[in-house]
């Protein structure tokens, strides 16, 4: 993996994510995007020379995009040409567009051609950007928001502490794996016991540090989030949220651990387990709703309640959960009842034996 350019990295933090640090996650991410997608092409130029797709290329794209949030595919990448036409040292790149999204959104635009036409995960299913839609409704097919009743089943497994990582590992065998693909977080892969998460928590924070930094609420429209080149604070802190205050809360020892050991082997974003709190995102109000991940959310919950343990240390965590305590003093509230009766029909007959020898020996 060849390193990026500190001036590639400067352009990339001021016109992207909008902050100063370090980012080695996101560099990373970065530097394997810019890899992949590495091959010639033309210019738009003639004669025509090859040129390799670069950092001004993509950030390039990135206006093209932010400017035309509610046009079609096709119309922004019209419109990525006619910025290129002012450029002539860098080449068109089909891919740049794609490229300039999964940079500045992180999501894949394409997910749908990456994968076997049948392939699901649950209800999930890889979407890509059509031709003819606007980036605003395909943002809406990717991240579309839940039900009201998710919504409050997702509320109660958080207020109950259901869904801490250990829990997760120990009630499901639950194996945690990073996602690039935001649209991929919380996604359970039932097949393989793995739980996806999108674990790039610097991103999150710069992103977030810009809407707060303005005193934007909440509840910015998905059109003008996209059009200032991130997702709408909702998502953000509901994603951000999940992780450090949900699956790896500081306050709890063992899934600390177990996040501290995610980032040592599997290549988790070292933020996550940088805990300093952004205010109001860091602790929602009352009337905060999980409006993004809250189907996910309570289907974890689900699978939580409804999966039998499994060995003597899953039954013994079944006894001490929120879900295994009701049925253990139910079962025990049950022994006790047979027990009591038991103890009533002894009772009652040494008093019949006791009435009948008395009358016995009276006689």
């Amino acid at each position: 993996m060849s390193p990026i350019p500190i001036q590639d990295r400067q352009k990339i933090r001021r016109h992207v994510l909008g902050q100063e640090g370090d980012f080695p996650a996101y560099f990373s991410f970065y530097s394997d995007l810019t890899q992949r997608h590495s091959d010639y092409h033309l210019t738009i130029d003639a004669p025509p020379a090859l040129l390799p797709i670069t950092s001004d290329t993509i950030l390039l794209a990135t206006n093209a995009v932010r400017s035309n949030v509610v046009k079609t595919k096709k119309e922004v990448d019209k419109c990525f040409r006619r910025l290129l036409a002012s450029e002539p040292k860098l080449g068109y790149n089909e891919k740049a567009v794609r490229m300039a999204i999964q940079a500045m959104l992180m999501v894949d635009p394409d997910a749908k051609d990456c994968h076997a036409a049948d392939f699901t995960l649950g209800d999930y299913r890889p979407l890509s950007w059509g031709s003819d839609e606007t980036l605003v409704g395909f943002a809406r097919r990717l991240f579309p928001l839940s039900l009201s009743i998710s919504q409050e089943a997702a509320r109660v497994a958080v207020e109950y502490r259901a869904l801490r990582a250990r829990k997760l590992q120990r009630r499901l065998g639950a194996r945690f794996r990073p996602t690039n693909n935001m649209a991929e977080h919380l996604l359970f892969d039932e097949r393989r016991n793995c739980l996806y998460l999108f674990h790039h928590v610097a991103f999150l924070k710069a992103h977030l540090s810009r809407y707060r930094a303005e005193q934007k609420p909440l509840d910015v429209s998905l059109e003008e989030s996209l059009g200032r080149g991130t997702l709408p604070p909702q998502l953000l802190v509901e994603t951000l949220y999940t992780l450090q205050a949900v699956l790896f809360p500081s306050i709890d020892p063992e899934s600390a651990e177990i996040l501290d050991e995610l980032i040592d082997k599997r290549g988790f974003d070292p933020d996550c387990a940088e805990y300093e709190g952004y205010g109001l995102f860091q602790d929602p109000p009352p009337s905060f709703r999980f409006v993004y991940w809250g189907e996910r959310l309570a289907h974890l919950h689900q699978l939580m309640s409804r999966r039998p343990p499994r060995n003597k240390l899953e039954r013994w965590f079944h006894r001490h959960s929120t879900e295994g305590n009701a049925l253990f003093i139910a079962l025990l509230a049950l022994a006790f009842t047979i027990l009591v009766g038991i103890v009533s029909i002894a009772l009652s007959c040494v008093q019949i034996w006791i009435t009948w020898y008395t009358w016995k020996h009276a006689a």
